[in-house]
């Protein structure tokens, strides 16, 4: 499997699978090496035209690939692998990015010694800037993990997490964006109430959750410690802090993590 070169299947091209796709193509991945199928057949059009892939169904893409990664939700998952585990190639990786089945039910719905990947990656993957966890199966092959983390590679980062755990990172680093963006749009529209256009809230707001990131990532400070050094003891940071813990931000966060209340209802 050739990361540039092999012919990939995208089995439902959802939030994920267009992140994906965009990504690809994003860094130079030829249009027409890539299958895009979806549950309807004009949304595979649409992408086939906004893109270049290749608009196909999922049995056909697949037996068309080398490398089959299934972007179904988790309920839809088996039943995608059950439509195209007679189509794939002897030397075809599937990949999963579902939060689960776990990878001993993935396989009973795949053929015998198909090597097998699970992924969690986020929408980020369209502008290669993913976190991606990785846990391969017990009896994948080394060179096969290697060239799928070279795959995955190409959006952003990796890390490797036990299978328990694989889900987590959807929690962690895909609800986690959808919590940065909420604070953001906060944020911005606190700027407009105080004068500024949308844009240049928008802009300073960007270049603030820029700037933690990079902090974030090219230090191993904690992000408690990297608040501290921005928070003059009396200054209005710190009461903008001591505000957000009076209105119970910081719990709110944690809950929300796994669905919060609304999931456990």
């Amino acid at each position: 499997m050739n990361d540039r070169q092999s012919n990939v299947a995208i089995i439902g091209a959802g939030q994920l699978g267009s992140s994906l796709l965009e990504g690809l193509i994003r860094v130079g991945v030829e249009p027409t090496t890539i299958r895009a199928a979806t549950r309807t057949r004009a949304h595979a059009e649409h992408l086939a035209e906004r893109f270049g892939v290749v608009a196909s169904d999922a049995a056909s893409a697949a037996a068309q690939a080398t490398l089959i990664v299934v972007s179904v939700r988790p309920n839809q998952v088996t039943a995608a692998l059950d439509e195209i585990r007679d189509q794939l190639k002897d030397e075809a990786v599937v990949v999963s990015m579902a939060a689960n089945p776990d990878l001993a039910t993935l396989a009973e719905h795949l053929p015998a010694g198909t090597p097998l990947v699970r992924v969690m990656p986020n929408p980020a993957m369209a502008f290669n800037a993913s976190l991606t966890g990785i846990c391969a199966a017990a009896d994948c092959p080394a060179d096969v993990v290697t060239k799928v983390r070279a795959f995955f590679g190409q959006l952003g980062s990796l890390i490797d997490v036990p299978e328990s755990q694989i889900g987590l990172i959807g929690s962690l680093a895909g609800h986690g964006q959808a919590v940065i963006y909420y604070v953001a749009d906060a944020m911005v529209q606190w700027g407009v109430m105080e004068g500024f256009s949308r844009e240049q809230s928008r802009a300073i707001v960007a270049g603030a959750i820029a700037g933690a990131s990079t902090a974030l990532n090219e230090t191993a400070v904690s992000p408690s410690e990297l608040q501290s050094r921005v928070t003059t003891p009396g200054g209005s940071t710190v009461r903008s802090v001591s505000e957000l813990d009076a209105q119970g931000v910081r719990a709110a966060v944690i809950d929300c993590m796994d669905g919060g209340r609304y999931l456990r209802r």
